[in-house]
């Protein structure tokens, strides 16, 4: 007969497999796992009040609830700017409402126009001549293919003194059906088109912009436009601009990115071409990740109590 201590060796060994299968089940857990390597905790908004700059909620006006600079809202007759007046047009052509934003006021486009609304550039675009970063944040609501008129249209833009001195733009296109949707930038002519080609036509494109094709703009619910860049105004290395539509990124860009400005003249203008809603205009002094643009999409704060936070 085998020795009882023989007899014992299987089940002492089947107990010892037990445990190490526990002892690894146990670290493979939900919990363990966790432990390791943490989801990303979202980012707190509060930390993004010393990098804006302008914030315009138009709820109780049109002028900007903080601004870096001048926060009144000025317009012109033409995109020179050179007889800037403050306040809207007079023509009505574009108003603010007290209502229907995304939080309470909110400025109506209602046929496109010669006229030019803007906010100054300088500080509260935070513009610096080497090693620019950004972020513009701002809210559309329209049916591009029911409400622009014929031609580019161009929500927001960032100009210098001249259009050829460089200049940063969201566009819906002029000829698509649907309506294509982007964020570009384009430096000084000489740098990206000297042989003064058509936009459309422009081998260059690829590297100056990101481009939605079926964009998600609608006349019943807000679209959440985001454009983030870093790294302008370095000569020989490429810049980045990122497009984000509701949160989600559309499409990144590279090239080098230099733009000739006098930052006296230069201008954050709102609604060229444009026929539709707007709301909620934030520029920061840095580019958002991307999952600070999650959380600002899913923030109910307006950008007056996000500047105030």
């Amino acid at each position: 007969m085998k020795s009882p201590t023989l007899l014992l060796l299987p089940i002492i060994h089947s107990i010892t497999l037990l445990v190490g299968a526990s002892q690894e089940a146990s670290a493979q857990s939900p919990a363990a796992v966790s432990e390791r390597s943490p989801m990303p905790s979202v980012p707190d908004l509060a930390a993004l009040r010393p990098h804006i700059v302008l914030a315009a909620s138009f709820d109780h006006g049109v002028d900007a609830d903080h601004a870096a600079g001048d926060g009144r809202v000025f317009h012109a007759s033409t995109a020179t700017r050179l007889d800037k007046q403050p306040g809207l047009p007079v023509e009505g052509w574009v108003q603010r409402l007290p209502d229907g934003g995304r939080s309470g006021g909110m400025l109506a486009f209602t046929r496109k126009m010669k006229p030019v609304v803007f906010f100054e550039g300088g500080p509260n675009i935070a513009h610096s001549p080497s090693n620019w970063h950004g972020t513009v944040s701002f809210w559309l609501k329209l049916d591009p293919e029911k409400d622009l008129e014929p031609g580019y249209c161009d929500p927001l833009q960032l100009v210098g003194q001249a259009w050829d001195a460089g200049h940063m733009f969201a566009e819906f296109s002029k000829d698509h059906t649907p309506r294509r949707f982007r964020f570009a930038i384009r430096p000084v002519k000489q740098l990206w088109n000297p042989a003064n080609v058509k936009w459309e036509d422009s081998t260059e494109k690829p590297r100056l912009m990101s481009e939605c094709l079926a964009p998600p703009f609608r006349r019943d619910r807000w679209t959440h436009v985001v454009m983030t860049f870093t790294g302008v105004n370095v000569k020989g290395k490429e810049a980045e601009g990122v497009l984000y539509l509701d949160g989600k990124e559309v499409g990144r860009f590279r090239r080098e990115q230099i733009l000739d400005w006098e930052a006296a003249r230069s201008a954050l203008t709102i609604g060229v071409s444009y026929v539709g809603g707007f709301d909620e205009l934030l520029v920061l002094n840095r580019a958002l990740t991307p999952n600070e643009v999650v959380a600002l999409h899913q923030s109910t704060d307006s950008v007056a109590e996000l500047a105030r936070k």
